[in-house]
């Protein structure tokens, strides 16, 4: 499956005007189902250091991406996703908290946007589709018949194979209305 098929073509414009072609020849890892974020930053002219960093998850000097190596790779995928999004949004010197204390009211916008970015870096909407979908036929569910225990399996298992954090996984679903009526 290639990058190109997965995305929509206002985030491959927003890539394609930061760096022509960034996303050519790149292909999702067809064994595990997931995106070589690390791969995009690399495409992007970006370099990825992992370090131990007290109070920050991430932060992007220049085309720098540091990411705090003591957090989950789920996170620290989320987080590479999250700086390429800054660096799209042309900010090269943008940090982000554990928590969400201390931004401006401009700077929270960003960080939406970033956060934005990164889910549909890592979760495009073919790609979170198609993951569900084996999955429910994988567990042999009805797609119509889904219980709040089936559901939490689902995101559980498409969690883990797109190697994403649960809560992100859930709020992407969400905001895709995937299991709307």
């Amino acid at each position: 499956m290639e990058y190109e098929k997965l995305y929509n073509e206002n985030l491959l414009e927003k890539i394609n005007k930061s760096k022509l072609n960034a996303l050519e020849g790149l292909d999702t890892d067809s064994t595990e189902e997931r995106i070589d974020i690390e791969e995009i930053a690399e495409k992007l002219g970006l370099t990825i250091v992992k370090e131990n960093m007290a109070g920050e998850s991430g932060k992007l000097e220049g085309n720098v991406i540091h990411i705090d190596s003591s957090e989950s790779v789920a996170r620290q995928r989320f987080t590479i996703g999250h700086e390429i999004g800054h660096y799209l949004l042309g900010q090269d010197d943008a940090s982000r908290h554990d928590e969400g204390e201390g931004y401006t009211p401009s700077q929270r916008k960003q960080e939406r946007l970033a956060n934005a970015y990164a889910a549909q870096l890592l979760m495009p909407v073919n790609l979170v589709v198609n993951t569900i979908k084996n999955i429910i036929d994988h567990l042999s569910l009805k797609a119509t018949e889904i219980s709040e225990k089936d559901f939490d399996k689902i995101v559980s298992e498409s969690a883990n194979r797109l190697q994403v954090s649960e809560p992100a996984f859930r709020y992407r679903v969400k905001n895709l209305q995937v299991f709307s009526e």
